[in-house]
């Protein structure tokens, strides 16, 4: 049985993938996406019209597939928690999306590469994904700190956070390396995700001046 138009699609947009996350947009091949997809070369035209829609399609892909942060915490069950409590729910979220995914290692990578080489592609995806989750979590640092807080303050804290579990996924290598592998082979999902926690809520507390956040860590 030939293949359907939509599996020749789909091994198209996971060959893209796959090149894209390794060299980056521009250096990524047609030829050799195509290869990889076992497509003829004028499949690209025909089902993205050009490089850039397939780009963009791989994009969009990794989007769909990216686990819903943003429908748990809309709920009413999630409204009711605690702020600190929301913050060590959402830290242990994202450093389960970067550690601990089951989907393809290219979909993290894909978007490494926008982080420092964005296009206008990827920043229709930062819109679509990551503009929510950077609300939700203003929003719970606001709740924290308090009111008076400057907004550029926030946001500093908020990068803080979001770039110490970015570490621990884009050096995971240097880590290994300096901390050796019998230590950092014991480190847990769980383990990371309370250490950035409890980290931050101390930061938070010295930013805000509230020491009593300090006690409320493990309440």
């Amino acid at each position: 049985m030939p293949p359907s138009s939509d599996d020749t699609r789909t091994r198209l947009v996971e060959a893209a993938g796959l090149m894209f996350a390794d060299k980056g947009f521009d250096a990524a091949g047609v030829r050799e996406i195509c290869h990889e997809a076992k497509a003829n070369v004028a499949a690209i035209k025909y089902y993205f019209g050009d490089k850039r829609s397939l780009y963009k399609a791989v994009l969009e892909h990794v989007h769909v597939c990216k686990e819903n942060l943003g429908q748990v915490m809309a709920s009413e069950e999630w409204q009711a928690q605690a702020p600190l409590h929301q913050l060590k729910y959402f830290i242990l979220e994202m450093v389960k999306e970067h550690l601990a995914s089951q989907k393809p290692a290219w979909h993290l990578e894909i978007m490494l590469w926008e982080m420092t080489r964005p296009t206008p592609e990827g920043k229709e995806v930062i819109e679509l994904q990551l503009r929510p989750m950077a609300t939700y979590l203003k929003k719970i640092l606001m709740q924290i700190v308090g009111d008076d807080i400057p907004e550029e303050t926030i946001w500093k804290c908020g990068f803080s956070i979001v770039g110490q579990v970015l570490f621990y996924y884009v050096h995971q290598a240097i880590a290994r390396q300096l901390a050796g592998e019998t230590i950092y082979n014991q480190l847990t999902v769980e383990q990371i995700a309370s250490h950035i926690y409890r980290f931050s809520v101390s930061g938070l507390a010295t930013v805000a001046n509230r020491p009593e956040l300090v006690s409320q860590i493990d309440s």
